[in-house]
């Protein structure tokens, strides 16, 4: 594996034969969010929204996963998860006016809310939304590593808390 900061370029050599992936700043760049419902399974009610980035540079049907596959690199996920933060502070004025009180999801990777300095990146972003949409907001954190001790996961949930109304930890 090789990155290139000139090019912002991966490259990866698999049996001696060389391949160019897709210029990592033009793929963050043409970063969309789609809208999903959260339904509830019992009445089929939708409670909430969750914010889904996807690239039209990998495909239509690219989702976080695939995103984030394919971007190992802490600072590009973290960039990622800010521009999916800010999504969902642009969705929470939506709803905000519509005042449906639809609560609004936003995954954020563990690795931007564990590195101090991508956790004051976050933090910054989040003190832009207002106290009153924070009530509606839900922070889900993906990528939490098996054994993370039980202290350290209770100290990153009380990072995000103070910015959303609740916090979801995904193992």
């Amino acid at each position: 594996f090789f990155s290139s900061r000139r090019r912002h370029t991966r490259l990866l050599t698999v049996t001696g034969v060389q391949t160019c992936a897709l210029p990592i700043y033009s793929v963050i760049e043409a970063l969309k969010f789609r809208i999903d419902n959260v339904v509830r399974a019992v009445d089929r009610v939708t409670v909430a929204q969750r914010i889904s980035p996807y690239s039209p540079v990998l495909g239509e049907d690219s989702d976080e996963r695939t995103i984030y596959e394919n971007f190992a690199d802490a600072k590009v996920r973290a960039k990622i998860d800010l521009r999916s933060l800010k999504a969902a502070r642009q969705e929470l004025r939506r709803v905000a006016t519509e005042k449906s009180g639809l609560r609004i999801v936003a995954p954020v990777y563990f690795e931007t809310i564990a590195n101090a300095y991508t956790r004051n990146l976050f933090i910054k972003v989040a003190q832009k939304i207002p106290q009153a949409a924070r009530r509606q907001l839900i922070i889900e954190v993906l990528g939490v590593p098996a054994g993370v001790a039980q202290s350290r996961l209770s100290e990153l949930a009380s990072v995000v808390r103070p910015f959303s109304n609740a916090a979801i930890l995904g193992l």
